[in-house]
């Protein structure tokens, strides 16, 4: 049976004696809700001329392949043919070179493209990548979200998982929320709005970035949809993008002449991508309501110049020029800041009119003059810089000025003092992530919440929940093409991997995450599940890098909000959580006015609010995106409530594990013949029936491509 190597479309060329062993692995029964990649064993390459081509002959130690070489660090797409067709496809991992006088070998692996889009991913932040190139772009062609209480309703709120935004506005409690005795009974400050984003629009983003496409009815159902992260910052913030556009940092590399009172007009842009700074006026233009500071370095030069004259000093004076930086906005200088004194001597003499005496340099404290100062602005207010001089002295001279210049090396700092939005600015989405997000770490998130199977077919990834999974492929039966004569190992699966396992998202460090672990040793929405077998002892755990939703109001008519928070002596101080994922639930609990939103001008009230927390609907649950249902719930109704047991654990993985602490559920490792065909055309979501059992794929260890024997198969029984 002939077998064919292309890597990077072109045909390498093997060893007639060197086998191609093939790997297909998708779960492993000992580690639920982890994942493997099918991949070939290590192929071994001679270095015939075509190869030494492919392979640009890396082999010459002293030859730079940085100049049209080939490089080992890129990916390379390889498959291989049987002569049935593509038996695996991925790419080409070169692992080593042996070269043993003038014989060289190529080693290498090929992976399916699973391993592919987590390679890419490597290490990198969803934002805040040294290199911002590394970035998933959440924000560029999107729907602008503005940060105000207007774009805070219910229209937006109930339209918001059907429709084609990426993100919408919902509410918090950062500890300064505050309730009254009368209607509206809790007063919420516009600085607790915060942005949810669909897990679906990061998903697609992050996959979009590698170029790279998935087939799943899961992914694009109304409760995908609805699955949100949450910006959990302790302030609604501006994206790096955003805060460098507030920024301008200016100098002048052209000195200003001596005038009596100067206008700083910094002639070079040092940094200024928002042009908010013009060299043309020398004006800065707020581009929204907020504090900005300016920071100032201005180094000058005084001097004195007779007004009248001939004038006589029969004396030498000294005389002190006070010198002033002072910032405007509008036309209206601000507050006094810092100043200098030069002091300048004039010697005894009769001088005419127009006569100078120059302050003489010295230090660079002399002449120079730090200052800052920090205001509040509105959109399109002009913010410019000017320095004032005038003659401090005992005694009057009416017949002097003094002038400054302002020396080459002066520079001025514009930008937001806080990073926190204001008012009407754009909420940017790529300013939702916490900080060090990994992408891949959202993507194994994901598929451990819904214990989602992940499968590259050729042409995209097959995403289903793993009930689901296994209803796409066919039946095969397998009964008579298992090799009889070899040894068939039936091993109970309940022996071979786990006593407990726990399912559970990460603790936050907020008052009420500590306030549950702390009364029942658990994370919130932490389920437990427990094999009966009494031969083993290991624990294991399944947990995500988000935090679990977990909502709180302490009175029945108060608005189910999270509250991300902790107390310092009895004071809520506002934190940073950790990522925090939730399900959007809708506009709830109208009725009468009940809450406002405040500090936004006039207060905006509500009759409901968007619920974004654990369950489908705060008062009658019918599904949690908990694992398990929790021991206490912090929030209060009118009427009792009841939790509900469809969970991601009930809904997601107990077939699965029932399946494997079933006293029928076996591991069954035997032999089967399978010839190039129907390997060619194998799904791992195939069922497999073996003497009128079904079962499914777990692995296939080391398939020959290029003998037909028998390949040892492990499959699961499959009860459920």
């Amino acid at each position: 049976m002939q077998t064919t190597l292309y890597i990077g479309g072109v045909n390498v060329d093997l060893f007639e004696d060197e086998p191609i062993l093939v790997n297909y692995s998708l779960t492993d029964v000992k580690e639920p809700a982890s994942r493997k990649v099918s991949h070939t064993k290590t192929i071994t390459l001679p270095n015939t001329a075509n190869n030494a081509q492919i392979f640009k002959q890396l082999f010459v130690i002293n030859k730079d392949n940085t100049i049209s070489g080939y490089d080992p660090n890129i990916r390379v797409v390889a498959f291989v043919e049987n002569g049935s067709g593509n038996c695996i496809s991925g790419y080409f991992q070169l692992t080593g070179i042996s070269k043993t006088g003038t014989d060289v070998k190529y080693t290498g692996v090929i992976y399916a493209d699973e391993k592919n889009l987590f390679s890419q991913m490597g290490d990198s932040f969803l934002q805040g990548n040294p290199n911002p190139a590394n970035d998933v772009d959440l924000d560029t062609g999107t729907s602008p979200l503005l940060y105000r209480p207007a774009d805070y309703q219910k229209a937006y709120v109930n339209g918001f998982v059907a429709g084609g935004t990426a993100a919408e506005l919902f509410v918090i409690d950062s500890g300064t929320n505050t309730t009254q005795s009368t209607a509206p009974f809790y007063n919420i400050p516009y600085t607790n709005l915060r942005m949810a984003m669909k897990f679906k629009h990061i998903w697609d983003r992050i996959f979009a970035k590698y170029n790279t496409t998935y087939s799943s009815t899961f992914l694009n159902s109304t409760r995908f949809k609805s699955m949100m992260y949450l910006d959990t910052h302790k302030t609604a913030n501006l994206s790096t993008s955003q805060a460098n556009n507030q920024l301008a940092r200016v100098n002048l590399t052209t000195e200003i002449a001596y005038t009596n009172g100067a206008f700083l007009l910094y002639n070079n842009e040092l940094q200024d991508t928002g042009n908010r700074y013009s060299t043309s006026t020398g004006i800065y233009t707020a581009s929204s309501n907020r504090k900005y500071t300016v920071s100032l370095q201005v180094l000058v030069q005084s001097r004195l110049r007779a007004t009248e004259g001939p004038q006589t000093f029969p004396s030498t004076n000294i005389i002190d020029v006070r010198i002033r930086p002072r910032v405007r906005k509008n036309g209206v200088s601000l507050a006094v800041g810092n100043e200098l004194i030069q002091t300048i001597t004039i010697p005894s003499g009769t001088y005419a009119n127009g006569t100078t005496w120059n302050f003489v340099l010295g230090t660079a404290e002399t002449y120079t003059i730090p200052f800052e100062i920090t205001f509040d602005a509105q959109a399109g207010d002009l913010i410019d810089v000017i320095v004032e001089t005038n003659i401090i002295a005992a005694i009057s001279y009416p017949f002097l000025t003094s002038d400054i210049k302002i020396l080459v090396g002066s520079t001025a700092l514009f930008k937001a003092t806080e990073n926190q939005l204001a008012l009407n600015d754009t909420y940017n989405k790529n300013s939702l992530p916490a900080a060090q997000h990994k992408q891949k770490d959202f993507i194994i998130d994901v598929l451990r919440m819904f214990n989602l199977y992940l499968l590259w077919d050729g042409v995209n990834y097959i995403v289903e929940p793993r009930d689901t999974f296994y209803t796409l492929g066919t039946q095969l039966d397998w009964t008579q093409k298992i090799d009889r004569s070899q040894e068939i190992t039936i091993t109970p699966i309940g022996q071979l991997n786990w006593r407990q396992i726990q399912f559970m998202a990460k603790k936050d460090a907020d008052y009420y995450s500590d306030q549950y672990f702390t009364n029942n040793k658990e994370v919130y929405g932490q389920q437990n599940v427990f094999n009966q077998n009494q031969f083993i002892t290991e624990t294991k755990k399944v947990e995500l890098s988000f935090a679990p939703p977990l909502s709180v109001s302490t009175a029945a008519n108060y608005p189910k909000l999270q509250h991300i928070y902790k107390l310092n002596n009895g004071v809520a101080e506002a934190i940073d959580g950790l990522p925090r994922y939730a399900y959007w639930a809708g506009w709830k609990e109208e009725g009468s006015v009940f809450s406002q939103i405040t500090g936004a001008g006039a207060a905006v009230q509500y009759d409901g609010y968007a619920y974004v927390g654990e369950f489908d609907d705060p008062i009658a649950p019918t599904f949690s995106v908990l694992y398990g249902p929790p021991r206490a719930v912090y929030y209060q109704t009118f009427g009792t409530l009841a939790i509900t047991d469809n969970d991601l654990y009930s809904a997601y993985y107990q077939n699965e594990l029932l399946n494997q602490i079933s006293a029928n559920a076996k591991l069954i490792t035997c032999y089967v013949y399978l010839t190039p065909l129907e390997i060619n055309n194998l799904k791992l979501y195939d069922l497999v029936v073996v003497d009128g059992v079904n079962c499914i794929i777990s692995k296939i260890s080391d398939y020959n491509t290029t003998t037909i024997q028998p390949t040892q198969v492990e499959l699961i029984q499959f009860i459920q």
